[in-house]
């Protein structure tokens, strides 16, 4: 009987024991396929200055995009895989907060998705509004869907043409070159979405401000127009054009605090009001440039304003500009004969002489890498160049200096710089930083 308990009593503490040690061994991930990779799809590690994002999608890709919002300092990663999963990475500061797996939408085909890819992405204090739309067909008509912030759970969603999202309040406005303006609120439980129809004034929408109560500025190739809710349309139209002619130049429009700036082309600068007026302009080519750049000011080119209030500009490439020569005038003799009289060609002032021309081209040849910041005040105008920062910034193996103004969103205050898989997150402050050295 006793040597019966020993023998239980040992069996027990060896059960005992093999089930302490068990415990202590790292256990298997039994989360789902899905919730187990979006732990290390998205990642954000400290380099230098600023932070690495990268993504590691769990297969093969049908697209993938990065976007750095306007405000907040956020950025958004989205991948589509061919395993039709929709995994979004949301950062903040250069940090993870969040990576999602997109729900599956009621009322939306499956299919959409197959070929959807991120055109641009918004977030509130409770919401992140992603715009979805083919992406190989711009202008079809995409999808606005509004996931919780803090849940990531599905909300509502909206078909929306264009191409752009800014959010104004509890409403966005969606737009683009070929598309009216819509407006979708969500005050209330379901959202609501209303259009505003163009007015025939209006050619090629560019840049969209938003003034609140469904109001906004919207800058075009025709001009600037706004539109006053029930007030309806008023119309500017651009100033004269300089000599240089801009094939890819858009007119800009940008807040800084209180002002409305406006630029209809590179090397143009207005202050606006939220009436389309035009206050004032800043002459740009009177400003201080860059030693040797001093032709740099006719071809700056509005991309925004940082947290700060300042201007940031990049640089337009303009067509070669070339020489006007007047031609001579030919006038038929009286009774048809073949004798004609010239006259000599009024008195014109070319838009370039021989010499001008000439270092205009050779300017050109240059790199445009050079980005510029007009302080608030629209006094000092400060140049920085790539190729001259680029080794000072200790950028990551591999990673190459932008060409100039690209994946920079000024309001955002930061760079978003390279390709593929992995972005340099890199604060503003990294520029200013490097002036003290």
């Amino acid at each position: 009987m006793r040597k019966d308990l020993l023998v239980g009593g040992g069996a027990a503490l060896l059960l005992l024991t093999g089930l302490w040690w068990l415990s202590r061994r790292p256990q298997p991930d039994t989360k789902p396929v899905g919730a187990g990779q979006e732990v290390s799809v998205f990642t954000a590690v400290p380099y230098g200055a600023g932070s690495l994002l990268s993504a590691n999608p769990p297969g093969p890709l049908r697209s993938m995009s990065w976007i750095s919002l306007m405000t907040g300092g956020e950025t958004v990663c989205y991948l589509s895989t061919q395993a039709d999963q929709q995994l979004i990475g949301l950062y903040q500061n250069g940090a993870l907060q969040k990576s999602l797996t997109l729900p599956q939408i009621p009322d939306v085909d499956s299919a959409f998705f197959r070929k959807a890819s991120l055109r641009d992405a918004a977030a509130t204090p409770t919401l992140l509004l992603l715009l979805l739309g083919d992406e190989d067909h711009p202008k079809d008509q995409g999808l606005v869907l509004a996931l919780d912030l803090a849940s990531g759970e599905f909300r509502w969603s909206l078909p929306a043409s264009g191409q752009h999202l800014l959010v104004s309040g509890e409403s966005a406005l969606i737009f683009g070159p070929d598309a009216p303006v819509t407006r979708c609120t969500w005050a209330k439980k379901k959202p609501i979405q209303t259009t505003v129809d163009l007015p025939p004034e209006i050619h090629h929408p560019e840049a969209l401000l938003p003034l609140g109560s469904g109001t906004f500025l919207l800058a075009h190739q025709a001009g600037l127009s706004a539109f006053l809710g029930a007030s309806g349309w008023k119309h500017t139209a651009p100033p004269p054009a300089g000599p240089l002619s801009f094939p890819t130049g858009r007119p800009a429009l940008v807040r800084s605090g209180r002002v409305y700036w406006w630029q209809p082309r590179p090397g143009q600068l207005f202050e606006v009001g939220s009436d389309a007026t035009i206050r004032r302009e800043v002459i740009l080519k009177d400003l201080p440039a860059m030693a040797s750049h001093e032709l740099d000011r006719s071809l700056l080119t509005l991309l925004g304003a940082d947290p700060e209030g300042h201007l940031w500009f990049g640089l337009s490439l303009p067509e070669p500009p070339r020489e006007e020569i007047p031609q001579e005038i030919v006038t038929p003799s009286p009774g048809g004969s073949e004798a004609a009289t010239t006259t000599p060609p009024a008195a014109t002032s070319p838009a370039f002489t021989v010499e001008e021309r000439a270092a205009w081209e050779a300017y050109l040849k240059q790199p445009m890498d050079r980005l510029y910041r007009l302080t608030s005040n629209g006094k000092t105008l400060t140049g920085y160049s790539w190729s001259e920062r680029w080794p000072t910034l200790h950028p990551p193996e591999g990673f190459r200096p932008p060409r100039g103004d690209e994946a920079f969103v000024p309001s955002g205050g930061a760079f978003l710089l390279g390709e593929d898989r992995q972005r340099w997150r890199l604060p503003l402050t990294a520029l200013f930083s490097a002036d003290k050295k």
